[in-house]
């Protein structure tokens, strides 16, 4: 009496053997369906649609970047971004600081419901060579020379004590919904005269 053959799995393909997952990249592409529904829905969020981006040019979320600075993020959403100086908090005095503290939550008060707004701050590693250029004062052969050269070793002793070659960036993003680029930019544009008259 011949044997039934034992029926294999679904995960088996033709053949015997085992289907090999899809991968995107490094990373294996889920094969659960509850984790392609969270995978289509983080891509969609991210990218506008449910398909892996295939190119480097396709990762970038944001649709265009103008000339005058504006970025248009989705077909509404349109932002801009302005980059602004530290601040030496713990050095000022009381009043200072409470007048610092004070344009700072204006400035946070300023923002509705219908602006998008975002703090950046990026901590980048400069070169210490770039830095002790930058400060060096070219030697002098007159009388002077002994107080530019203490200048100098001081300049280097404060550098050496600093923060270490770290460049610290900070960045103020605001976006709002608009129809068109026409209706977005003036609208950007005195939001940005506030920001900086206020900030």
């Amino acid at each position: 009496m011949a044997r039934k053959p034992k029926q294999r799995g679904k995960h088996l393909a033709q053949g015997g053997r085992k289907k090999k997952p899809q991968r995107f990249g490094t990373q294996s592409v889920p094969n659960h369906p509850r984790q392609k529904k969270t995978l289509a829905s983080l891509l969609r969020k991210l990218f506008g649609t449910a398909k892996p981006p295939r190119t480097a040019q396709q990762s970038i979320p944001y649709k265009t970047m103008h000339k005058d600075g504006i970025c248009r993020v989705t077909d509404r959403l349109y932002s801009k971004t302005l980059a602004f100086g530290d601040i030496n908090y713990q050095l000022a005095q009381n009043e200072v600081q409470a007048q610092i503290l004070e344009a700072y939550c204006d400035v946070l008060n300023y923002f509705d419901s219908t602006i998008y707004v975002q703090l950046s701050f990026i901590n980048q590693f400069g070169y210490m060579q770039d830095f002790e250029r930058s400060i060096r004062i070219p030697g002098r052969a007159d009388t002077l020379a002994f107080a530019s050269n203490e200048y100098s070793d001081m300049l280097k002793n404060q550098l050496s004590k600093g923060n270490n070659g770290i460049i610290k960036l900070k960045y103020l993003t605001f976006g709002i919904e608009a129809d068109s680029l026409k209706a977005a930019k003036p609208r950007l544009e005195r939001i940005e005269l506030d920001i900086i008259s206020n900030f």
